[in-house]
């Protein structure tokens, strides 16, 4: 009988156990990871670039060696930076350039070449620009953003890497867009009247950049956040036009520009902050 006892308690003891153990068991809380992915769904159109260092500038001897290939003078392109790590927060980047119907919708008298609704805006100038992306709710991307979205983390020149493919992007080797020239080189039109050589937003999936951002080499320069030099009032474009060599089209290359200047190779994207 004692032992049924000692046994019956020992039954008992383990069901609670057993029993305690089932009511209070919580689920495994999600990873850091988890949570901002499911935190940070990007906006529509947009796509999320993560925190974390990556490598802007370029490498001068590099520069100084595809420049002399190129038949172009290195000096041209001294005003990029050495080669070095820089961390930049998460942010959000447009996937496309920004097309001539989405611009309209903002400044009805913005006028382009009827076919050309989804090609990118033209002639808009730095504070153009930045005002549209504020009216969206947006802003345009810094220097760092842009290059970061455009190369990924590891340095490589282009989008797609460190080899030039003309048929990844829309510049002066790809033959995607007008076919006017003069000589070898294409006519600059005004896109008014006549069609200039961009090319669709949307084209060249294969030259995207490995987070997902379209013609971020060629297509149109695009504006971005921030001075060159105050002082001068020089602003900055990146990732060359349909009109740039190769050398031109790389992650790292800056045109520098008066903000009130307006072209036929010049448009813009948004960014946007990650808000936790």
């Amino acid at each position: 009988m004692k032992n049924f006892k000692k046994y019956s308690s020992l039954a008992i003891l383990l069901f609670l156990l057993a029993l305690a153990t089932s009511v209070f068991v919580f689920p495994p809380l999600p990873s850091p990871c988890m949570a901002e992915e499911i935190s940070n769904a990007a906006p529509q159109d947009m796509v999320l670039v993560q925190e974390g260092e990556f490598i802007m500038g370029a490498n001068s001897e590099e520069i100084r060696k595809m420049a002399v290939a190129a038949g172009a003078a290195p000096e041209w392109f001294a005003d990029e930076p050495e080669s070095k790590k820089v961390f930049v927060k998460s942010f959000y980047i447009d996937i496309y350039e920004v097309g001539n119907e989405e611009y309209k919708k903002f400044d009805p008298s913005h006028e382009f070449h009827s076919s050309l609704g989804d090609h990118p805006a033209l002639f808009i100038d730095w504070e153009k620009a930045d005002s549209f992306c504020k009216w969206k709710g947006k802003r345009l991307p810094t220097e760092a953003e842009w290059e970061k979205a455009a190369r990924g983390t590891d340095g490589g020149l282009y989008p797609w890497g460190n080899e030039f493919d003309p048929v990844k992007g829309n510049s002066q080797s790809s033959d995607s867009g007008s076919e006017a020239r003069v000589g070898k080189y294409k006519i600059a039109s005004s896109g008014l009247k006549e069609k200039p050589g961009t090319v669709p937003v949307t084209s060249f999936a294969e030259g995207k950049s490995r987070y997902g951002a379209y013609n971020m080499a060629g297509n149109v320069w695009e504006w971005v956040d921030g001075w060159y030099d105050e002082k001068k009032g020089l602003r900055m474009l990146k990732g060359g036009s349909w009109m740039s060599p190769a050398i031109s089209l790389r992650a790292s290359t800056r045109l520098l520009e008066m903000p009130k200047t307006q072209s036929n190779e010049y448009g813009f994207r948004c960014g946007r902050d990650v808000k936790f």
